[in-house]
């Protein structure tokens, strides 16, 4: 299934996953990622809304989170 920019998306809980390159958080900031829940971001001019973040980077005292799901706005997401 594929949006209408022809990018894949996800069936399930969260419509579309997409990394965003230079959001301009850090380390810390994303350690505490229910803050972020919610966000929104807007991309080639479409609204993105941050449903989980949840991929770690780094090892030891510098691991951190930094995975964003987003919902895009023009997809009604159906529940199955």
């Amino acid at each position: 299934m594929r949006d209408k920019n022809g990018d894949e998306v996800i069936v399930g809980n969260v419509v579309r996953l997409l990394q965003l390159p230079d959001v301009g958080y850090d380390k810390h900031e994303l350690k505490d990622v229910s803050t972020m829940v919610g966000e929104c971001f807007t991309v080639e001019s479409i609204e993105y809304e941050c449903v989980e973040i949840n991929k770690w980077f780094g090892s030891g005292d510098d691991k951190f989170c930094h995975t964003l799901f987003l919902w895009p706005e023009e997809i009604e997401f159906v529940s199955i």
